[in-house]
């Protein structure tokens, strides 16, 4: 037995999780969703991706964005949340991010801006248009070939979450669960008003009840406890609101995470938080995402010492793409998530592995795959990196 164990993580990030490698191919589509609100037609920026060999309509995974700062909202991209994209596509999901109007490329004259609120009334300041946006987003989806429009799952991020609670009292068609990082609002004071005040926090609670009141549909908050605009005591007054009027919500707070908890979604950290409760929420909820039982069986089968088998064991909190490699003795172990490319990775793993341990190393689990231990130390080479395509629907 050796007298070592050995452990490296590294884990590569390009703004937030900016990656792109498969052992499949993802297909990745930069497009324009058209969209009709009020009888007018408008483009909506989108990303679109899944797994290469995909057939038939997949169930759609619809993400949506935050607020930001005003001087920024002119630069929210939809490749930014390519990093939830391809998790929802590497669970089987067509994945669809979707910029609002007023936001990025998509279109309106000006950057969308906060509205001022009148009377606590955030719903009508607010919300209104944003989830018109994606409940046309939906409508719009069910032309495409690839799309089941009869299976949506919406995730959103801070404003977000909140438009996706909004949507789920609207009760779009196929629409089966909501997930919301951070969700929530805030407003700005009223010009000319006297005194010109914003909504207060506590203005929130009974929008929140509303939401509860008008669905039905399971719903899995994430929170964390340095979140500088929804701390933990107020979240939990959200949630009280929302259950107490028959709203299903699985509340999660996490302890602090990052330097700013309200961006939790794509930290690494995070990450490893909210993953394993998603995929869990989403089997509960009998929505697609992966077996999990193949990779348990190959961690058991190697029979791993203590410390290396707890290491390995973080592995389905890590975002793919990731590769897992062990030493011959099981004595020393390479985990790799978050890379470029999925064969460079491997390849680093094992010889990373091999140079420390000086013994050979397997790669043992990529991705969602348990990779067979006999045969060949050094399996195939995964295919090349995703496709990108532009165009317009």
């Amino acid at each position: 037995m050796r007298a070592f164990f050995w452990l490296l993580l590294s884990f590569y990030i390009s703004g937030v999780l900016l990656a792109a490698a498969e052992q499949r191919p993802l297909l990745v589509e930069e497009t324009f969703l058209t969209v009709t609100i009020g009888g007018k037609n408008y483009r909506l920026a989108a990303l679109v991706a899944k797994e290469a060999g995909s057939t038939g309509r997949l169930p759609v995974a619809l993400i949506t964005h935050g607020q930001s700062e005003p001087e920024k909202r002119e630069q929210i991209s939809s490749r930014s949340y390519f990093f939830l994209a391809r998790e929802f596509a590497r669970r089987g999901w067509l994945a669809v991010v979707v910029v609002r109007r007023g936001f990025g490329q998509s279109d309106r004259a000006a950057p969308h801006a906060l509205r001022p609120c009148e009377n606590g009334a955030y719903y009508a300041s607010e919300l209104k248009g944003q989830t018109d946006d994606l409940e046309a987003t939906i409508e719009a989806l069910g032309r495409r070939s690839d799309a089941d429009a009869s299976t949506v799952l919406a995730v959103g991020q801070s404003v977000g979450g909140a438009v996706l609670l909004d949507l789920a009292t609207r009760h779009p068609e196929g629409l089966k669960a909501v997930v919301s990082f951070a969700g929530g609002m805030k407003s700005v004071a009223k010009p000319g008003a006297s005194p010109s005040t914003p909504c207060k926090a506590e203005d929130l609670i009974p929008l929140f009840a509303r939401f509860g009141e008008r669905s039905r549909l399971p719903t899995l908050w994430f929170y964390a406890k340095n979140d500088s605009l929804f701390p933990p005591d107020y979240v939990r007054s959200l949630h009280e609101a929302y259950v107490a009027k028959g709203g299903q919500a699985q509340l999660h707070i996490f302890d602090p995470i990052g330097q700013e908890g309200h961006l939790m979604v794509g930290d690494p950290d995070g990450m490893l938080h909210w993953l394993p409760l998603l995929d869990r929420f989403l089997r509960d909820n009998k929505l697609k995402t992966y077996d999990p039982a193949p990779i348990q069986r190959a961690l058991r089968d190697r029979h791993l010492p203590a410390p290396a088998f707890r290491v390995a064991s973080s592995y389905d909190g890590r975002p793919t793409e990731k590769v897992l490699a062990i030493s011959q003795s099981k004595g020393g172990l390479q985990l790799r998530f978050g890379g470029e490319d999925l064969t460079e990775m491997e390849n680093a793993a094992r010889e990373e592995c091999e140079k420390v341990s000086k013994e050979p190393c397997r790669i043992v689990l990529r991705n969602f795959e348990a990779v067979p231990w006999d045969g060949d130390a050094r399996p195939p080479s995964a295919p090349p990196s995703p496709t990108t395509t532009k165009g317009a629907q």
